[in-house]
């Protein structure tokens, strides 16, 4: 049984990334995309994911707006913040709001494969 994901970033070459760092793991299944908040609200409603991984700042719609809709309508996808932005207010809003986890852009590929 896999963990289904959904990544979200506005960031084409980003995703890429971590998509192909999660896909070396064979526990994590990688089922769709989205470039912003919007997008990533309607493809987790029809996908479903166990797991979302969402940045925090995007044009439109913010990470933060997008997972308060998502962890409002999809109970069981935990979201978790990928972001760079390291300000406490921002950890703290989105714990707050719903998040499972944040995590920082910097960290080692490795650690967030294995997790």
């Amino acid at each position: 049984m896999s963990i289904k994901i959904l990544l979200v970033d506005d960031h084409t070459l980003f995703r890429s990334g971590i998509c192909l760092i999660l896909q070396r793991n064979p526990e994590f299944e990688i089922v769709g995309e989205a470039s912003d908040g919007l997008e990533g609200v309607k493809r987790a409603k029809q996908l479903k994911p166990d797991v979302v991984l969402m940045d925090l700042n995007m044009p439109g719609l913010s990470g933060l707006e997008a997972m308060q809709l998502i962890v409002e309508d999809l109970r069981e996808t935990a979201v978790l913040m990928l972001t760079v932005s390291e300000e406490a207010e921002d950890l703290t809003a989105a714990l707050k709001s719903g998040a499972r986890g944040y995590l920082l852009k910097n960290i080692d590929a490795d650690y967030l494969r294995l997790r």
